[in-house]
């Protein structure tokens, strides 16, 4: 589970260009990956790095000539209480019942009756579908609300935010010494 983010930055006279990201995205990811690309169109043979990794919600690059326009991409684990609770399993085996059984068996040349799902060839097995592009669409546009309204709770605690008071204590200080 990764939150990719990606820009572009030019890099000032001294060769430096600070990037910028998002309030949230040190609390919302860790393990950051960073891709730099150079979009230089001239004879010199123009290099990036990263100078300084995300701290602050920021990061550095630096370019071996000024003014070098860089494609940037930073990928962040995510880190939030619903990823930690539901990890993502790149591989999982399947049941030996499922074992020669196929989603789709006409991709890899075998009969319908060799389908997994309902009703088709195992008929206990279940079959989990890809959502369809209208549904896609709806997970979409619902992931973007949640984003907005976390934002706006962000923003929200940020205005709202007062130091807390020390206590007051009732002893005074002796100065007579």
């Amino acid at each position: 589970m990764m939150n990719v983010y990606n820009g572009n930055a030019i890099s000032d006279a001294n060769g430096y260009a600070t990037v910028s990201l998002p309030s949230y995205f040190e609390a919302e990811n860790k393990d950051f990956k960073y891709q730099l690309t150079v979009l230089d169109n001239s004879a010199d043979f123009v290099m990036a790095k990263v100078t300084k990794e995300v701290n602050n919600n920021t990061f550095e690059i630096r370019t071996s000539k000024p003014g070098v326009k860089v494609s940037w991409q930073v990928t962040g684990v995510r880190q939030d209480a619903y990823a930690n609770a539901h990890r993502i399993v790149d591989v999982v085996d399947k049941a030996p019942e499922d074992k020669g059984y196929y989603i789709h068996p006409e991709l890899f040349g075998a009969p319908s009756t060799q389908v997994v799902g309902p009703g088709k060839g195992k008929p206990n097995a279940e079959r989990r579908l890809l959502p369809t592009p209208a549904e896609h669409q709806q997970q979409i546009e619902e992931n973007k609300r949640i984003d907005l309204e976390h934002q706006q709770n962000q923003d929200n605690m940020k205005k709202n935010w007062k130091p807390q008071e020390l206590p007051k204590s009732n002893n005074k200080p002796n100065l007579s010494k």
